[in-house]
């Protein structure tokens, strides 16, 4: 697998992992307003949606059978670092016990983590016990729209249990990237047709583009629809339309956009193996680097500077050294060295 790394996806999952560090640290450093703070919301109109996207397309790359052993394997990558990992937050933190550390893995802050394996599970069911149907593929595109439907119809309810709501939102970019593998070539050659519309759209796109406040979108919504139709929609129906169109019409915009972005860097004479020997320690950084968020000079834009480094610096290090252990790499990231 060392051998068949591809450059291009390690540096794209770089890329991708400093993004959830820099996000991480503002969410830490401005609790109150980080949902008006552009850096914030450029991270968090496309990254998620690029990482589930990468690790289905990871599925069908990997050209693994998807069997009991595979799901096996995934379920010891992912869940046993997402359980021992929340273990040890909360223990660092002074703040453990065993109902709030249940309650926490209902709640998780490692969701990342969960609703990867249940899409791996997801996929393994619809490939080994779902045979007798003649199109998968439509199977799927029906399964992904009935997620889709019930998160809008009962968002409300849904939100109650962060793992479903996060699984019903990303779920079509995780089976997008496992048989997008199929027709990459293809793909590929449509967005370098049409790469300088797309490099365009994205960024217009993101001028109505809101995190948790809608206000702005749906302002002007409201002011369109009530202009022109004379008619007024409801709050309701002006957040779930705003909800769409960031997640369906933005992430996607953004997911082409940076992938472009990423690709003429990685295109370039820019030395980026260095770079790219980020993206050989996504989990580690994922799970450790929200430790490193501290105030160490009382200067706030270089402590920001400071705790995204660390984050990124020290948990390579920690998984590297950790290596040297395997029975303890394996508990803490789920796999032997």
């Amino acid at each position: 697998m060392e051998k068949n790394r591809n450059l291009y996806l390690d540096l794209l999952k770089s890329f991708l992992i400093i993004t959830v560090v820099i996000g991480h640290t503002l969410v830490h450093f401005f609790p109150e307003k980080y949902i008006y703070n552009n850096i914030f919301k450029v991270i968090y109109s496309f990254h998620m949606f690029l990482f589930i996207f990468i690790s289905g397309y990871l599925v069908s790359f990997s050209k693994q059978n998807i069997n009991l052993d595979w799901i096996k394997k995934r379920f010891i990558r992912l869940m046993l670092p997402y359980i021992v990992w929340t273990a040890l937050i909360m223990i660092l933190n002074n703040k453990f016990d065993f109902l709030g550390f249940l309650l926490e893995l209902i709640k998780p802050s490692y969701w990342f983590l969960i609703i990867l394996f249940l899409y791996d599970l997801t996929y393994y069911i619809i490939k080994n016990f779902i045979r007798k149907i003649k199109n998968q593929i439509k199977f799927i595109i029906i399964y992904i729209v009935t997620v889709i439907l019930i998160w809008i119809i009962t968002k409300r309810y849904i939100s109650q249990t962060d793992i479903l709501h996060m699984y019903s939102i990303y779920l079509p970019e995780y089976f997008l990237g496992v048989f997008l593998y199929s027709y990459r070539e293809k793909v590929i050659k449509i967005i370098k047709k049409y790469k300088k519309i797309f490099l365009l759209l994205y960024p217009i796109a993101m001028t109505l583009y809101t995190y948790e406040d809608h206000s702005k979108f749906n302002n002007i919504i409201q002011y369109n629809v009530l202009y022109y139709l004379d008619y007024t929609l409801s709050t309701n129906i002006l957040n779930i339309i705003s909800t769409v169109y960031n997640h369906y019409i933005v992430a996607p915009l953004g997911m082409v956009f940076w992938t472009l972005i990423i690709y003429y860097i990685y295109k370039s004479k820019i030395n980026i193996k260095i770079f790219s020997y980020i993206g050989k320690y996504t989990l580690s950084i994922y799970v450790i680097s929200n430790l490193f968020n501290y105030r160490y000079i009382n200067i706030e834009n270089i402590d920001i500077l400071i705790s995204i480094f660390l984050g990124i610096l020290l948990p390579i290090i920690i998984e590297y050294v950790s290596k040297f252990f395997p029975k303890i790499h394996y508990i803490l990231f789920g796999t032997y060295k």
